[in-house]
């Protein structure tokens, strides 16, 4: 089974169970990146957490591009300007029409200018309750070091070398250890700080 296959799994596991970070970094091909965000929109607003094949009205129209409570942004190899983040905040703060939250799935997100980064920073960082970012480029080093911290940064397919991979798991391990041993000192505020970080 592929890292990439692994992530996959994880982020639709968290969807399902409503566990999902508010902003994702998806990086690769636009049609992986696009299936699965697509697929981990469903998973967020199905009522029954999106399985695999579901053919509920809600499923079905996420993957059909229809559903009023996700939005796409993709406007090809064009610039993504300020004047579309502006936008893209007064949606954000809109009640979502049928379902308990809304996502928002950007496609080529490295032609995002630093200005517009900069005009999302707020709010990828703390978006509106029940809002959910998908970010999807094929090259995650064009976005700025502050926009990415913001994010889960996933990295799917082929970009990705062993040493990277390794790295990651390597780091995700340890990650996972401290925030284990946070959970067993049952300290609030450690658990919150652990949890922001």
């Amino acid at each position: 089974m592929s890292n990439s296959l692994n992530e996959s799994e994880f982020l639709r596991a968290a969807a399902k169970s409503r566990r999902l970070t508010h902003c994702i970094l998806l990086v690769g091909e636009p049609g992986e990146t696009g299936a699965l965000a697509c697929d981990l929109a469903a998973a967020l607003l199905c009522p029954s957490g999106g399985e695999e094949g579901c053919a509920c009205p809600v499923c079905r129209r996420v993957r059909e591009g229809i559903h009023p409570d996700v939005e796409t942004l993709d406007k090809g190899e064009s610039l993504i300007g300020v004047e579309d983040v502006r936008a893209l905040r007064a949606s954000a703060f809109v009640a979502p029409l049928e379902a308990q939250g809304k996502v928002y799935i950007l496609k080529h997100v490295q032609n995002m200018n630093a200005a517009a980064q900069n005009a999302a920073l707020k709010l990828f960082e703390e978006p509106p309750q029940g809002v959910t970012f998908f970010l999807l480029c094929e090259n995650h080093a064009a976005m700025l070091e502050t926009v990415r911290s913001r994010c889960m940064t996933v990295v799917l397919g082929e970009g990705r070398s062993e040493g990277e991979t390794n790295d990651a798991r390597e780091a995700a391990k340890a990650q996972a250890k401290e925030f284990a041993e946070t959970l067993l000192k049952d300290d609030e505020l450690s658990i919150y700080l652990a949890c922001m970080k």
